[in-house]
């Protein structure tokens, strides 16, 4: 039996701090390992400029950041002791600032996580094809639903879904937790095999953090996928990441 305490209480809907930290830590050092061993089988990949290995570093910071965010959450906020030392803000005013961080923390892990990853595929299509939507610059529906059908040793649907879910649940986070889109209609959209309704001008009630670290750890997978097939591995020279 799993004696570890639940991510959210299922009762008071309290977070474990702790808990959120060492999920997402475990996410990090996975992908940290990942990227060490495709630069080890492939000693002539730059660290620094291929984006086949910057792909990883760039979602490593993301990661790290939002780490060392979840330890000042648990060691210093959760910490009347702290408050009382370090600032001015009286007691009742705490939690509120408390529930703003975990807010800032939860929108700086979906937008920079999904733009690490975004941005990493869009230089793979160009190498993959540099005349390809305007040079990987269209919408990013479109390139990633031609990378993943089309442009890769074999179809990889489940990808596709994933990126929707999580460009959804990014544009919801940005919006406080209501869905909008200029469509001015519901989205429904699968993950996994389960159905999420977005409602338009209504607030989710499913961007918890049990589903951002699943989200978070695919999008990690995917990369691993991704550099590992054939058509991107197999690419000749330096993939230049102009970001690096």
């Amino acid at each position: 039996m799993n004696s570890e305490p639940p991510l959210i209480h299922p009762t008071t809907g309290q977070i474990n701090v702790a808990r959120l930290t060492a999920e997402i830590t475990a996410i990090r050092d996975r992908l940290i390992d990942e990227k060490a061993k495709l630069q080890s089988e492939h000693p002539n990949w730059k660290i620094a400029t291929d984006i086949r290995l910057t792909c990883f570093s760039k979602f490593e910071n993301v990661l790290s950041s939002f780490q060392l965010g979840c330890v000042f959450w648990d060691m210093n906020l959760l910490s009347d002791e702290w408050w009382d030392k370090v600032t001015d803000y009286p007691k009742v005013d705490r939690a509120l600032l408390r529930r703003e961080f975990q807010l800032f923390l939860k929108l700086g892990l979906v937008h920079l996580s999904f733009s690490a990853v975004e941005s990493s595929l869009r230089i793979m299509m160009r190498a993959l094809d540099s005349t390809a939507h305007a040079g990987a610059s269209v919408e990013f529906r479109r390139i990633n639903s031609d990378f993943f059908e089309q442009r890769l040793s074999k179809p990889m649907p489940y990808h596709i879904e994933l990126l929707d879910m999580a460009a959804k649940l990014r544009n919801t986070v940005h919006n406080n937790g209501v869905y909008f889109h200029k469509s001015g209609k519901d989205a429904i959209q699968n993950y996994k095999g389960r159905t999420y309704v977005f409602k338009y001008g209504q607030p989710i009630d499913f961007g918890n953090w049990p589903l951002l670290l699943e989200i978070t750890s695919d999008l990690v997978s995917m990369l691993v996928e991704v550099v590992r097939d054939p058509k991107i591995k197999n690419i000749p020279g330096t993939i230049v990441d102009p970001g690096s």
